[in-house]
């Protein structure tokens, strides 16, 4: 079982979409009135001048997780869902675009494909060294990209849980397992419509996921 989850089921803790009606990152939201689309691009040339704005922007969303957010059913009943498959011998992954670490405070160990908040790294600015939480910006690439494809090609059942499939190469995914065979599942309120999912369940993750173990066990 691979499941990929996506900023949905964050939203359901508390914790503000990217890219939805209200992102920080969409016309409706803060962030892109801060800035021109490159503020996150540390490849662009205007980079130097707003990295602090980048590193205080990423603390306080760190912070802003830390004490206000916490896992929520979704979170525990897909780590819970992890341990009984693994205690049988069985595989189950969980592949994230979520930088938060409430998969991993409910129990989880997921492939997190777009970084940690939680983790820091060290970045080159205008000559110095400046220490940020370690999340993918624009013009960089996705993290472990082969443990993800891994599980994706290994998925006897691949579902998407709260994403909107919008990021570039997500549909990839769906459509590689599709293409292996298989069995194909959306748990998410606003359905993608995308024709690949074999069983569409326009619920949040919670309810979703406890619907989709009942159609499995059937």
């Amino acid at each position: 079982i691979t499941l990929f989850t996506g900023a949905g089921i964050s939203a359901e803790s508390g914790v503000p979409t990217f890219r939805g009606d209200k992102g920080i990152y969409t016309e409706s939201g803060k962030l892109v009135e801060l800035s021109p689309m490159d503020w996150f691009d540390y490849n662009s040339a205007t980079f130097d001048k707003t990295a602090v704005k980048l590193q205080n922007f990423l603390g306080q969303a760190r912070s802003f997780v830390e004490n206000n957010c916490d896992p929520n059913e979704g979170h525990t009943l897909i780590a819970e869902w992890q341990s009984e498959v693994e205690a049988k011998g069985g595989t189950f992954s969980v592949i994230t675009t979520n930088v938060d670490n409430l998969h991993e405070r409910a129990g989880s160990n997921p492939i997190k494909i777009h970084g940690d908040l939680f983790t820091d790294r060290m970045i080159d600015v205008a000559g110095s060294r400046m220490k940020m939480p370690d999340v993918v910006l624009f013009g960089e690439a996705k993290k472990r990209q082969d443990d993800m494809w891994d599980a994706v090609k290994g998925a006897d059942v691949f579902a998407v849980v709260g994403s909107s499939l919008s990021i570039f190469g997500d549909k990839h995914m769906l459509c590689e397992a599709r293409e292996r065979g298989a069995k194909t599942f959306e748990i998410n309120p606003n359905p993608t419509g995308h024709p690949h999912f074999d069983v569409v369940i326009a619920k949040g993750a919670a309810e979703g996921l406890k619907e989709m173990r009942s159609i499995l066990a059937a």
